[in-house]
């Protein structure tokens, strides 16, 4: 349910379209609280409050024991969208990709406090390992390298 700008209680209707002749078309109505934006309330300490308790099930749980693709997917896609996804503003896999694989290494290691990310590494208080973090910036050079090459077989 798209709620935009909206807080507390709103109401929408959704109209459902089915092949039952007698009933071709349904409305339901949807009730729903709209809390603030949970990243939002806790903006003042990213760093920490990512990888706590109560936000590790979508933070930190779905990377656990991954690598490479896998670990993508499982921890940085939600917020840097999907690699097969054309959104190159946001996502990794685009024109926005670090330059120097060793800077992107300590962007995921360590963070980048313009862009309120927070280190990844467990020196930095996060859940990767060095592996882990390897793997990642593994998965962009070769994903770096097969665009180049794709974009010098072009005519």
């Amino acid at each position: 349910m798209e709620t935009g700008a909206s807080a507390g209680p709103i109401e929408k209707s959704v109209s459902i379209a089915s092949n039952d002749p007698a009933h071709p078309t349904q409305v339901l109505q949807v009730r729903a609280d709209v809390q603030g934006d949970l990243h939002e309330m806790s903006s003042l300490n990213t760093r920490k409050s990512i990888f706590s308790l109560e936000c590790q099930s979508c933070h930190v749980d779905e990377g656990v024991g991954k690598m490479g693709r896998e670990l993508y997917q499982a921890d940085c896609a939600m917020c840097h969208g999907s690699l097969d996804e054309a959104d190159h503003v946001r996502a990794l896999n685009g024109p926005r990709l670090a330059e120097d694989l060793a800077e992107l290494r300590k962007m995921i290691a360590f963070g980048n406090e313009r862009r309120a990310m927070p280190g990844f590494s467990t020196a930095a208080g996060g859940p990767l390992t060095d592996a882990q973090i390897d793997s990642l910036v593994d998965l962009f050079r070769k994903w770096e390298k097969k665009e180049k090459q794709r974009h010098n077989s072009r005519p």
